[in-house]
């Protein structure tokens, strides 16, 4: 059985993360060489928190890797201890929350901090272990982000870039129960057209990958999808399935929440237009309910556009999004993974039940493939 989506910080993933922007050049990009010279001028962290300066020559390599095998052409072996953390939390936090209020010190100087108000004594965890955590939390100064978009305000087409981002949404009644919802909207940058919204009881990476496969299952591949910083955005499973989809992954820069006016000016839309004075209903009935005011939505006039989303939609003349293959199943897309110990009777468990795991040994952890929206779908 193969363990291959069981890393959460692989490298496969990082180096994608540089050469998505060469993958979706603009016809008025510079030249393919021009834009190789510049990403070689950089300084980029490994997850192993490492600084690294690259090559002309490997960044090639690794385009023509990705292009001929996908994702798996850029992996490599990790560490035997990946995946686990040697940062006790309460250190974690320490310097979250240092980060959060120096964002233009150097980690070298948010440790010797750490240290002099006895947080850290300095030597446990080691300094490495420290690098790789701000590292893997995008906490590093200078951390590079993903792909990011050069004119966040200028892609002319359909699908050049979707926003993504979730709103606190109303109570919803369950039984004698009332739950907080959220809304998870993606537009595309465009247009303004919605190709998802849909309110969900949680904010988490399962709501937008969820959305997101409904959405590209309808209109096809986008080039980008651009998000903040949140957890469920930057989880190692949005990174993996944008990487198989060849997505690239903008992230709003950390404590610079800029470039996300347009989704925000689409949520003071949904709080005015369609929130303000709403009675407490049910899930079902408050999605079915957005689904025709979004509809209505659709269809009024934008006063930036000059037209109403959906005519600017039509009107469109960028090429067509990539559809999925129709001998690809999207679900191995999609999947997730978690790490599962079996049990005495040969079997893991999950959503309350038991998959038999053959040929496992009682006690051993093996990984799990799944689609958490659904419970039909696990392969062990």
């Amino acid at each position: 059985m193969s363990n291959e989506y069981s890393q959460p910080d692989d490298l496969g993933l990082w180096r994608f993360g540089i050469i998505s922007p060469l993958l979706h050049r603009a016809e008025d990009a510079p030249p393919m060489h021009q834009q190789i010279r510049e990403l070689t001028r950089r300084v980029f962290y490994t997850p192993g928190g490492r600084e690294r300066q690259l090559c002309a020559g490997t960044i090639r390599d690794w385009l023509c890797r990705y292009r001929s095998c996908g994702i798996d052409g850029l992996r490599t072996r990790q560490r035997k201890d990946q995946g686990t953390t040697r940062v006790p939390a309460v250190l974690q936090q320490a310097l979250v929350d240092l980060r959060k209020s120096q964002p233009e010190w150097t980690i070298k100087r948010l440790l010797r901090k750490l240290h002099e108000q006895g947080v850290w004594n300095g030597q446990t965890p080691s300094r490495s272990a420290l690098y790789r955590f701000t590292a893997a939390h995008s906490l590093s100064r200078t951390a590079v982000q993903i792909a990011a978009p050069v004119r966040p305000f200028e892609y002319p087409f359909f699908g050049d870039l979707w926003s993504a981002d979730f709103l606190h949404g109303p109570l919803v009644r369950r039984g004698t129960y009332a739950d907080k919802t959220y809304l998870n909207a993606i537009i595309d940058d465009a247009t303004r057209y919605v190709v998802s919204a849909r309110f969900h009881r949680s904010e988490t990476t399962r709501s937008l990958l969820e959305d997101l496969m409904l959405a590209i299952r309808r209109f096809g591949v986008p080039k980008r999808l651009y998000t903040d910083n949140g957890a469920a955005f930057r989880s190692h499973h949005v990174r993996l399935v944008a990487a198989k989809l060849g997505i690239a992954l903008p992230h709003t820069p950390p404590y610079k929440p800029r470039g996300r006016g347009k989704i925000e000016r689409f949520f003071r839309s949904v709080r005015e237009g369609f929130l303000n004075g709403r009675d407490r209903t049910s899930l079902d009935k408050l999605n079915a309910d957005l689904a025709a005011w979004i509809n209505q939505y659709h269809h009024t006039r934008h006063s930036i556009l000059g037209m109403s989303p959906l005519e600017r939609k039509l009107s469109d003349r960028g090429p067509a999004l990539k559809q999925i293959p129709p001998v690809q199943n999207i679900n191995d897309l999609f999947r997730m993974e978690q790490l599962k110990r079996v049990g005495s009777d040969g079997c893991v468990r999950m959503f309350n039940k038991r998959f038999e795991v053959p040929d496992a040994i009682p006690g051993s952890v093996v990984p799990v493939f799944y689609l958490p929206w659904t419970q039909e779908y696990i392969l062990v």
